[in-house]
């Protein structure tokens, strides 16, 4: 009987629990949110697609030279240039999402390209 007593008790305590108005929220992210990085993550994922449609503005010309990617903080040479993930990309409005292996995913006017390492033979 006390047993049950107790936990009516306590389940009625849980139901009306309520955080003071002067808490923050234990959920809510600390460091503040980039909203254009956010979206393009989405897009990364396969989230947040838009169904009406946009005009496509296609990416500046930017040459992958290569990817460093065996670390925790991967790096791409782009244009002889060394970027890491949030970089803009030097006198463009470009900006580095993701880097993988062979490739570089890029942000560019709220689109996300995908932009690939050439072969050597390529090169030339």
């Amino acid at each position: 009987m006390r047993q049950k007593i107790f936990l009516i008790l306590i389940t009625i305590f849980f139901l009306n629990f309520v955080y003071p108005k002067d808490f923050r929220d234990p959920f809510s992210p600390l460091l503040p949110q980039d909203a254009e990085e956010e979206e393009m993550i989405g897009r990364i994922e396969g989230e947040g697609r838009k169904e009406t449609e946009e005009i496509y503005y296609p990416p500046p010309e930017v040459n992958v030279e290569g990817v460093l990617w065996g670390t925790d903080n991967p790096l791409t040479i782009i244009d002889g240039e060394v970027y890491k993930v949030g970089d803009k990309i030097k006198n463009t409005e470009v900006k580095v999402f993701k880097i993988e292996k062979n490739s570089v995913y890029i942000g560019y006017k709220g689109r996300l390209h995908r932009l690939t390492t050439k072969k050597k033979e390529e090169r030339r």
